[in-house]
């Protein structure tokens, strides 16, 4: 028997190092580089920082309140470049995410209908290290209410259409701050719970040489440690004795909390990095120099993803910040006003670390916008189909947003002209004509009047007379209007220049009252059924809320229910430790063997200081017992004899196949 074992335990590792070679691609609105930056300021220099179509990343900040009609930013122009956007949307400047858990659903369908506006962005970031913003560490404080607002917003942000496969990442704690890995620990285990698995994680880690001048390579692997004990600032039962790398390898210790929750292998972005240095105002972070700082920073993080049994990868470093920092402590980051810096950062980029294959986005579908629907673009660097720039006035400064209905320029961002419009009634009345007039400096031949909307049509009845300043005044009748935004021009020369443009509302009437999912504008803001959506399960309902089965979602679409996305449904059983088929048993019919595990069984897995480790003066941990690695024994269940059970079985007969192959030969 032993011998069976032996062969499938080396067809196995054959495998295994056949498809660890095997790359895809990024989907969509993912760079497959690690290079980027934060703040979204970066973005003409990060086009010519590095060659080729793939750019990197930016991680651009938002605030977008609970009020369900946020104006978006999709940074359109930064996408077509070959930049990938992680978009962190936050509540306020003081309350990144819901402190009050029933505000979690307001904000995530605020969160969503921000997403919804923005087809070219697919990484979003749910508010901002809980653990710190409400100015208290223990995670009794935050942890259960930041794990429902994550859990509304990954329920909504994968029910809407085009964004099913986006990653919605649970925001980064604050770095060193008492209780960091505890918080992420403990927020995992509450998202589970609220029948959600995280999509990913944002990850902030620093050095911390006090001043520019102390800054060097080294620090970025550096290995000394420091000991958190619990800090018991709010009722709870949430207690933690956690230790930690003092510096940029405190990513380890979060990958180390992500691994130990079941999360192996999902996706890191450190969205926040670089040297947080002492907050005394006016103290510089980072030197305006190249001290090959930034070059190690990345390389380090190329070099974990090159180490095979390292599954949980790292997708981006975005090095905090470009901008002067505005955090009130007078500290100076501003990487973007340092050239000696930049220098640095530059050599780091041109190495052209990757996690996966450098395919400008996932590029597959539309290379010109003749190959999209009518009224939609071509988004070349992500080949995908997108909405136009603008929806509404305030998307086009100092100019209009053409409705998508009219025939030239859908969606796109108009010039206003010189001209001067106004209109009687104001605001006008739907169904009924309205009296248009336009003025302007200069005299016009063959001039007209036209619009496009929900309907479109010329002027009629045109009278001309002049203001008290002797500048001409052309009037108009169109109409009758329907309610909705309407784009008007007035034309010279036969139509074939356009003087002025105008935006027009004509406003509805209504009685609000609470959206239905019927087609119509119900509460009255100009939507038909927005953000209506409801949980749903397809499964036998004896496993309905059975982790890993979950609900999806469905959005209301044109008085129609849609499919229900984002649903996990059971499946036959196998040997993984895991409630496949959902019956509230694991792996339940099989025999358990123990199994010994090394590497994720504890949170981390501290190394021993180097012996100068103390000349800096941080915390060396004493080494005591409770941090040195263990071993420990599990069930794998199934008669597994490790934790890829689920191939043993054809590899035992692979081997068995192989085995009588020789015995022939010889």
């Amino acid at each position: 028997m032993r011998i069976w074992l032996v062969w499938s335990a080396v067809l196995w590792v054959f495998w295994r190092s056949l498809g660890a070679e095997v790359l895809a691609a990024p989907p969509p609105g993912q760079s497959a580089l690690l290079n980027g930056m934060h703040d979204i300021e970066s973005a003409a220099w990060m086009k010519n920082a590095t060659p080729g179509c793939d750019k990197g990343w930016i991680t651009d900040l938002r605030y977008i309140g609970t009020q369900g009609n946020p104006a978006a930013d999709c940074h359109l122009a930064t996408t077509q470049a070959g930049l990938s956007i992680i978009q962190r949307l936050d509540v306020s400047g003081s309350e990144s995410y819901p402190h009050d858990p029933a505000q979690a659903t307001a904000f995530a369908n605020t969160f969503a209908a921000y997403v919804a506006q923005c087809p070219n962005i697919h990484v979003w970031i749910v508010g901002n290290e809980p653990n710190f913003t409400v100015h208290k560490s223990d995670p009794d404080c935050s942890s259960s209410a930041y794990a429902k607002a994550y859990a509304e917003v990954h329920k909504r942000v994968h029910a809407l259409p085009g964004h099913q496969d986006d990653i919605v990442l649970l925001a980064s704690n604050s770095p060193y701050s008492p209780g960091c890995l505890a918080s992420l620990r403990s927020i995992i285990r509450y998202v589970k719970q609220e029948g959600v698995q995280p999509d990913g994680f944002a990850a902030h880690a620093y050095t911390r040489a006090p001043n520019a001048g102390q800054i060097n390579a080294s620090l970025v692997t550096d290995t000394r440690r420091q000991t958190d004990p619990t800090v018991d600032e709010c009722p709870g039962p949430i207690t933690w004795n956690d230790t930690w790398y003092s510096h940029f390898l405190i990513y380890r210790d979060y990958i180390g909390v992500m691994e130990s929750e079941g999360m192996r292998g999902s996706p890191v972005f450190i969205t926040e990095s670089g040297n947080a240095c002492d907050p005394v105002r006016g103290n510089a972070c980072y030197p305006n120099a190249d001290v090959g700082y930034f070059q190690a920073l990345y390389k380090e993080a190329h070099q974990w993803n090159s180490n095979s049994a390292n599954l949980t990868k790292i997708r981006a470093i975005t090095p905090y910040r470009w901008t002067i920092n505005d955090d009130g402590t007078g500290r100076d980051f501003a990487i973007g006003q340092k050239p000696g810096l930049l220098g640095d950062l530059t050599k780091a980029f041109a190495q052209r670390y990757a996690w996966t294959t450098i395919g400008c986005g996932g590029q597959t579908g539309c290379t010109k916008d003749a190959d999209c629907p009518q009224g939609q673009r071509c988004d070349t660097p992500s080949g995908q189909c997108v909405a136009p720039p603008c929806k509404q006035a305030a998307d086009c400064p100092a100019k209009i947003c053409s409705p998508n209905n009219c025939s030239t320029s859908p969606g796109q961002c108009v010039d206003k002209g010189e001209g001067s419009f106004s209109w009687q009634t104001n605001p006008p009345v739907a169904g009924q004509d309205l009296r248009i007039q336009f003025t302007h400096p200069s005299g016009w031949t063959h001039i007209g009047l036209r619009y496009c909307g929900p309907a479109s049509g010329t002027g009629r009845d045109l009278k001309i007379s002049r203001d008290p300043q002797d500048r001409p005044i052309w009037a108009f009748t169109i109409g009758p209007l329907p309610a909705g935004r309407y784009r008007v021009d007035f034309t010279a020369d036969s139509e074939t220049r356009i003087i002025g443009s105008t935006e027009l509302i004509v406003p509805s009437p209504c009685s609000p009252k609470p959206e239905e999912c019927n087609n119509q504008d119900d509460d009255c803001d100009g939507q038909i059924d927005n953000g209506l959506s409801r949980p749903c399960y397809d499964g036998p309902p004896e496993t309905r809320g059975r982790l890993p089965c979950q609900d999806g979602a469905q959005l209301c679409n044109a008085g129609v229910w849609g499919p229900c996305v984002g649903q996990s449904l059971p499946v036959p059983e196998r040997c993984n430790q895991a409630d496949d088929d959902c019956d509230g048993q694991i792996d339940n019919g099989c025999n358990p063997h123990p199994e010994p595990l090394s590497e994720t069984a504890h949170e981390s897995a501290p190394q021993e200081p180097s012996p100068d480790s103390a000349a800096n003066e941080i915390l060396i941990l004493d080494g005591s017992e409770q941090d040195k690695e263990k071993t420990v024994l599990r069930p794998t269940g199934c008669g597994c004899t490790g934790p890829d059970t689920p191939l043993s079985g054809g590899l035992l007969l692979g081997g068995l196949l192989l085995l009588f192959l020789l015995r022939r030969r010889f």
